[in-house]
């Protein structure tokens, strides 16, 4: 099983709410997350879609998608709630946000990933 190391990277998208985390790997490589927000007409409609996962560092929103309920998916969130047990945070300077907000990003997305929609 992969084992996120550490975040590089955590972001809110201006587009009304998308989620990414980007994770240095036990073995080396990385894995880059994206949870897509679905359009909606008032906050109170507020929810997300499409999971997409890449092992690329530079972003997964062009990636393959992950099915609703599926393995995949339950281990993306396994993985995401053992990262917070013992979190370590190693974004590159310029981009350095306060760890503890970084650190919420990830768990917003990890709430988020079992409540998508479509």
């Amino acid at each position: 099983m992969k084992i996120y190391v550490s975040l590089i990277a955590a972001e809110i998208y201006r587009d009304g709410g998308s989620l990414e985390a980007r994770f240095r790997l036990s073995d080396g490589g990385f894995e880059s997350i994206w949870l897509s927000i679905i359009p909606w007409d008032t906050p109170a409609e507020k929810a997300y879609g499409p999971l997409k996962v890449s092992a690329d560092a530079e972003g997964a929103e062009n990636c393959r998608m992950i099915s609703i309920g599926s393995e995949e998916e339950r281990e993306v969130i396994a993985r995401l709630r053992d990262f917070l047990r013992a979190p370590k945070v190693d974004v590159p300077f310029a981009h350095r946000s306060d760890n503890a907000l970084l650190l919420q990003k990830v768990a917003w997305l990890a709430d988020e990933i079992p409540r998508r929609q479509k």
